[in-house]
Formats: C-alpha cells, structure tokens, sequence
C-alpha cells in the first residue's frame, strides 16, 4: 500500500470510501494492551469501529470514483469526519483511502530465475527480482490501460504490493532470504490507480488537515482478512457489487489473479426505483435498503421489485460479460462471496442461484454464494452497533492496511 507508517504510532484512525453517491467514513481504534470494558467482553479485538458517518454527494461532484468538485468534496468529507468522530475527545489525523472499481488495476506477475544452488539467497538478489517483476508489472498495467482507454500517456502508481508465493526448487518457502536452491520462484501481486487520482487525495488531505497513513485496495483488503484463521490459501470469486461498479476478484491460493469491474452498480438499482416512483434519490435509497432488510409492507415491496427486476437482468447480463472478458483463467472458484450495497438485495442472489447465467461459464462446480459480513474481518468490532449492512465491510477491511503497517496481529 501507499503510506509510511506515523511515529509516534497512534491507536486511532478513519477509512474512507469515496464514489458518485456518498461519502463512507469510519473511525477506528486499536486497544493494543489496554483492558477496557469493550475488550473484556470480545477479547480478540485487534481493530474496534468507534465512529461511523455517511453523507450523500451532489450529482457530479464525484464520477466513477474520480473527484471533480474538489471543494464540494472537501465540505462533505470535512462534514463526514466531524460527524464519525463527535464522541472522540481528540481529532483523528491518520488515514486510510480505499481504492476500488476501474480506478484499481491489478496484477499477479511470477517470475523464475535458476541461479547456483549451494549458494544463499542475497537481499541484493531479492531486490533485483522484485525490481524486474514490478518493471514487468507497470508494462502489462500499462497495455491494460491502453487497450481500455487508447491513450497511452495515463500514468498509474503502485497503491499495494505483495508477495502471493515464493518456491524453491518447486517447494513451497515462507522467506526464501539466505536460503539455498537452484530454482527460485516468486509470485508478486501489484495494484495500480491513476496517479492524478492520488495526487486528488493527497491534495484533499492537506485541505482537511489529515495525514494519509496509506492508499489501498478495498479489494486486496479484503482478501487478507478471508486468508486469516484457517483460508491461508483460499480460492474464491468475491463480486463487490457498490455504488458505481460491481468488481469481480477472482482468487487462487489466497492471491488475487485477475479483477475487473462493471459499470454497473447500487446506483442504477436505486436511479430506476427513482424514476418509477417520482422519490428523491435519497428517499429511493432509504426505500431500497427498508425492502432488503424485509422490512416493507407487501404493497411496497412489490413495487421496489418491479422496479428493480429488469435492471437485475441488465446487470446479470454485464456479469456474464465480465466473467467471458477474463484471460488466463481457465475455471473458477465454485465459492463465491458477495458484497456491496446492493447485495443485500434478496433478489440478486434470487437471480444468481435460479439463472442459469453460468452454464457457459467454466466453473470447477455449481457455485454457492455467501454474503460478507462484519463478522468475516476477523479482529474487527463494531461498538457503535450500528453497521449491520453490507456496504461498509470494503471500507472496514482497510484496517487490515493499517494493522499490517503497525504490525497488530
């Protein structure tokens, strides 16, 4: 991830998810060695959510995750903020940005090498693979980019890097540092965004007066907490389906090999319950999250499910596109993990388990999905008891970031 870790280290800091529709902020804090009532009662706590705000955004201060209205931005956020951290005695200056959607291009690059095989492995030779692997890295991001966009002049920036895997003489190593063999070999993950895209935060960061602690992928985040515990080497598809784009990830052996995002997310589902029903897009929002918790009358909700059922076969439809549009993958995890706004609505894993949208799609079984919750970061808590829908489970796994940085385990 992008970031230097503060010193002193402080115990408190905020995550921040940014897209067309909202502002999502949370405020976090790390009870490293600190007896408390909370952490007596939920003794693994490593990371306890201490804040939560959202706020709604103007149409067009912020397309496809990418700040236009700068000042507009700054005045949310400020807002944002100040409400996350209200029961805070201090003000919370470390932070966190996740990157998601088609602003996080990533890549798994794996690299071979034979060298003398009673030989130790150097840091210098280390350094001098992971150098030609990430050169490797920013050329293939770079033809990415040209084949999406045509230009060629884009310039992207390394927000996360990790070691996927490391052999030795085909043997599985932990650290292959001052170890002997005759064939190293070595997978390296990267994730890109937009370099103007980082210079927006930083230059929103300076305005607020916070300090950025790191920019990451929600998306590789995310990953790390599912590897924890007893999924070290997962395989999976996670389908992130938020505000503007659905992300698709498909893990082998707890890396992400391949993502690709849709430009189709909540937003298009809240938008048609807009239109059918003349409601205000944040009355049409607070309509669409009541009908997912079940909480409607039957008249209403058949109102929200005729509004919205054609557009679920829109997006199921993109779905299929981007599942035929990945390369190198020649067939997918059968676990399928779902999460975002708009996958708590019970009609989108209604439509996945009855379509039979993946008979041409080469799944190693028929998939099973699982909607993500809080409860799947392991170490996180929420003691605000506020945060039991889906859409903040990407902005909380970026406290992985952090606690990774401040080496919390």
């Amino acid at each position: 991830m992008l970031g230097i870790p503060a010193k002193p280290v402080p115990n408190k800091f905020l995550t921040i998810d940014m897209d067309s529709a909202s502002i999502k902020c949370l405020a976090f804090f790390t009870p490293e060695n600190e007896s408390t009532e909370f952490t007596s009662i939920a003794p693994d706590t490593k990371a306890k959510i201490v804040g939560v705000a959202k706020h709604y955004l103007e149409p067009g201060v912020i397309r496809g995750g990418v700040i236009i209205d700068i000042d507009l931005v700054e005045k949310s956020l400020r807002e944002c903020i100040d409400e996350c951290t209200m029961s805070q005695e201090e003000s919370i200056k470390d932070v966190i940005f996740g990157v998601s959607g088609n602003l996080s291009l990533n890549t798994i690059t794996t690299a071979k090498i034979t060298r003398p095989p009673h030989s130790p492995i150097t840091e210098n030779e280390m350094n001098s693979l992971y150098s030609k692997i990430t050169r490797s890295a920013f050329t293939e991001i770079g033809n990415e980019v040209l084949r999406m966009t045509g230009d060629s002049d884009i310039d992207m920036e390394i927000i996360t890097s990790e070691t996927v895997y490391s052999k030795l003489d085909n043997k599985y190593v932990e650290n292959p540092l001052n170890q002997t063999g005759n064939v190293l070999e070595v997978a390296y993950y990267t994730a890109f965004t937009h370099s103007y895209h980082v210079q927006a935060l930083q230059k929103l960061a300076k305005k607020l007066g916070l300090k950025i602690s790191a920019v990451g992928s929600e998306m590789h985040t995310l990953v790390n907490y599912l590897k924890m515990g007893k999924l070290p080497h997962i395989d999976c598809v996670i389908i992130n389906i938020d505000n503007d784009f659905t992300d698709v990830g498909i893990v082998f052996g707890g890396g992400i090999v391949s993502t690709k995002a849709l430009d189709f997310g909540a937003v298009d589902f809240v938008n048609e319950i807009s239109q059918k029903t003349g409601l205000s897009f944040i009355e049409a929002e607070k309509f669409k999250r009541t009908y997912s918790y079940g909480k409607l009358s039957r008249t209403e909700a058949d109102v929200v499910k005729s509004c919205i059922t054609e557009v679920i076969d829109t997006w199921l439809e993109g779905l299929k596109v981007v599942f035929e549009e990945f390369t190198g993958v020649k067939t997918y995890p059968s676990k399928v993990y779902l999460v975002g706004d708009a996958a708590e609505l019970p009609d989108i894993q209604e439509t996945l388990d009855k379509e039979p949208w993946t008979k041409s799609i080469a799944f190693k079984a028929p998939p099973t999905y699982t909607k993500l919750t809080l409860r799947d970061l392991q170490g996180v808590t929420d003691s605000t008891g506020t945060l039991g829908s889906l859409e903040y489970v990407m902005n909380a796994s970026l406290s992985k970031i952090y606690m990774e940085m401040h080496g919390i385990e």
